[in-house]
C-alpha cells in the first residue's frame, strides 16, 4: 500500500464527509439531513434566544453562534472531501456536510428576515390568543420557530435539486471538495434573494439594518477567532 492509502485507512473519513453515515441512507437525504439540520440549528442558535431575549443584540448572538458553526462545517466538510475524492471510486452522492452547512449558512444570511417573520407571526398570534381563542402561555414563540425553520431548509433544497446558475456551470470544471462548498453558498444566496424580495413590502425589512447585522457577525467572529 502507498503512503496515500495508508493514511486513508487511518483517518476517519467517511464519517464526516457522510456526516456520521446519513449520507448512505437513501432517506436521509430526505428524512433525516433536514431533520439533523434543523436540530443543529436550534442548538447552536435559537436555543440561546431564552439567554438574550432580553438584549437589543439577541438576533447578533444568534447569527454569530451560527456563523462559527458554519465555518466548522465549512472547514470540515473541505479537508475530508479532499480525502474522500483521494479513493479510486466513492459515491459523490453520499457526501452530504456541504448540504447541512449550506442549510446552516442559510439561516446565517437570512436571519434578519426570519427574525421579522417571527415576529409578525407572534403578533397575529397573540391578537387570535387575546380576541378569539385561549391558547397556553409560551407557545407563540415555539409555534414561530416551527414554522420559520422549515422554509429556508425547503428552499435550499429545492435550489439544490435543480443546480442553478453558475452551480450547473461549475459542476464539471471544479474539484468536488471545492464545488460541494460553492454549491451550498450559491444555494443559500438564492434563498436570501427570494425570501427578501417576497418578505420585503409584507414585513417592512429593512435594509440598512441587515447590512448592519452582517457586519456585526463579522466582526463578532473575527473578535472570538482573534481572541
Amino acid at each position: 500500500m502507498d503512503i496515500t492509502k495508508r493514511l486513508l485507512t487511518l483517518i476517519p473519513v467517511t464519517p464526516f464527509t457522510t456526516f456520521f453515515w446519513i449520507g448512505k441512507i437513501k432517506i436521509g437525504r430526505f428524512i433525516i439531513l433536514p431533520t439533523v439540520s434543523f436540530i443543529l440549528a436550534l442548538s447552536f442558535g435559537y436555543s440561546f434566544h431564552s439567554l438574550v431575549a432580553d438584549k437589543g443584540d439577541h438576533i447578533e448572538q444568534i447569527g454569530t453562534l451560527l456563523l462559527l458553526l458554519s465555518i466548522i462545517l465549512f472547514i470540515i466538510g473541505t479537508i475530508f472531501i479532499f480525502l474522500y475524492n483521494l479513493r479510486r471510486s466513492y459515491d459523490p452522492d453520499e457526501i452530504i456536510i456541504t448540504e447541512i452547512f449550506g442549510r446552516i449558512f442559510t439561516l446565517v444570511i437570512t436571519l434578519p428576515i426570519l427574525e421579522a417573520i417571527r415576529v409578525g407571526l407572534i403578533t397575529v398570534y397573540n391578537v387570535l390568543c387575546k380576541e378569539i381563542f385561549l391558547c397556553p402561555q409560551g407557545t407563540s414563540e415555539i409555534i414561530a420557530i416551527f414554522t420559520i425553520l422549515p422554509i429556508p431548509f425547503a428552499l435550499f433544497h429545492m435550489f439544490n435539486y435543480f443546480q442553478l446558475w453558475p452551480s450547473n456551470k461549475l459542476s464539471n470544471s471544479l474539484p468536488d471538495f471545492v464545488f460541494f462548498n460553492v454549491n451550498s453558498i450559491f444555494n443559500a444566496l438564492y434563498v436570501k434573494i427570494i425570501l427578501f424580495m417576497v418578505m420585503f413590502l409584507p414585513f417592512q425589512l429593512n435594509i440598512i439594518d441587515i447590512i448592519s447585522y452582517y457586519g456585526s457577525i463579522i466582526g463578532n467572529v473575527i473578535d472570538i477567532l482573534l481572541s
